[in-house]
């Protein structure tokens, strides 16, 4: 029996999805200003602050960004699956990447042109492989740890904690993961026409 790539791919893009909706909705607030109330306790007030930042990239950024990456690893492996191509036990986005293209008469241009963009053109719209000196295939280690093997601390300031400006990273994900699953359904389609159904 086959592992069922996609429907876990479409799992972690749907929560990552939802998470980045309900932040942009919030407005990805780090700072709250609140009334004083008289009488309340220093616990209180910061459980109200923390209740109200519950949905900021300062507090949910790291792992939306590892769901992200994690699902693109799930998808690029379901593509292969999809097409009977041996499927690397590997987080490696590039070496994934790499084999879905040596096979690109399989896929669609649009499935392609995405994977580069989120996979060698990521540090465009998401500065934190630029500041780290990483790039996309990285994702497995510094979204889930923060220092790498070698010693080196992970920088997450451009991710984190910037309400606007952090909020348009979070964004071009959210954007990214509608295309890619317009994309599957595109080269699903296709496939069928392909294929007489």
């Amino acid at each position: 029996m086959k592992h069922n790539y996609f429907s876990l791919a479409h799992n972690f893009f749907n929560l990552t999805e939802n998470v980045i909706k309900e932040m942009i909705i919030q407005g990805n607030r780090t700072q709250v200003i609140s009334d004083v109330v008289e009488g309340m306790t220093d616990e209180e007030e910061e459980n109200i602050f923390q209740h109200r930042i519950r949905w900021s990239d300062i507090k949910i950024g790291i792992p939306l960004m590892f769901n992200f990456y994690h699902g693109i690893e799930l998808f690029l492996k379901g593509l292969l699956q999809e097409k009977d191509i041996e499927v690397k036990s590997s987080h490696n986005l590039e070496s994934l990447y790499q084999l879905v293209k040596s096979n690109d008469e399989k896929f669609t241009r649009e499935i392609i042109d995405l994977m580069k963009k989120h996979i060698h053109n990521a540090h465009h719209y998401n500065p934190f492989f630029n500041d780290n000196n990483l790039s996309a295939k990285d994702f497995y280690i510094a979204f889930k740890y923060p220092v790498s093997n070698t010693g080196q601390r992970f920088n997450y300031q451009k991710i984190r904690g910037q309400e606007k400006i952090s909020l348009e990273v979070y964004k071009n994900i959210l954007q990214g993961i509608i295309d890619l699953k317009q994309a599957l359904i595109n080269w699903k389609m296709g496939d069928q026409k392909d294929s007489g159904i």
